[in-house]
């Protein structure tokens, strides 16, 4: 992570989130809210570039999913929603910040700052528990058929919310997909062992 790119996330204060290195989390409900930088891995001194990851992270999905204790900070790439910044930009390409000057820092904090409390924030008000993340993602599950983890994810979302045949609908037909169909058959097994679910 480039130099520019940590004193400007030292001066993003978000409230009711904690930071621990370049990622902020915020405990609601059966949830965690993250937000996470990105620095670009084409860095160098003088010419920086970072971008902003959005994510809703569930413990027990996450454990449904992987089949081991989810943890107790998780980064964005734990979480069972993610989205860059340029969702909140309503901007179709991947949107990243640059730094060249310590003048920099001061111009992108105020568009970093606005951006999170008057678009990112609204947004996690709307997803503050596991049933708010699930209706998110059945909204967005078309756009996101290509992508198996999520079909996996929000399978397992579904049985753990209650709805079991569209659940085990969706991980039933991720278990032909060749590269994470295994994936999909664990997670089946897991719920079947656990009386909770009562497959």
């Amino acid at each position: 992570m480039g130099q520019l790119t940590i004193e400007l996330a030292k001066k993003i204060k978000l409230d009711g989130f904690r930071k621990k290195g370049m990622t902020w989390r915020k405990s609601v409900e059966n949830i965690i809210q993250v937000i996470n930088f990105q620095s670009s891995r084409f860095n160098e001194k003088g010419s920086e570039s970072f971008t902003i990851n959005v994510g809703i992270y569930s413990k027990a999905i996450y454990e449904l999913t992987w089949g081991k204790d989810g943890p107790a900070n998780p980064q964005e790439s734990d979480c069972i929603f993610r989205i860059r910044i340029s969702y909140f930009r309503n901007d179709s390409r991947d949107w990243w910040w640059d730094l060249q000057t310590e003048a920099d820092i001061r111009i992108v904090e105020t568009d970093v700052t606005t951006l999170l409390r008057e678009r990112v924030m609204p947004f996690f008000e709307t997803v503050a528990s596991e049933a708010d993340a699930y209706q998110l993602m059945r909204n967005h599950k078309d756009r996101d058929t290509q992508y198996p983890l999520y079909q996996i994810q929000l399978g397992c979302l579904a049985v753990h919310m209650g709805d079991r045949e569209d659940g085990l609908h969706i991980l039933k037909k991720v278990t032909q997909n060749p590269v994470w169909g295994e994936n999909a058959v664990k997670a089946l097994t897991r719920l079947q062992a656990l009386s909770d679910y009562k497959l």
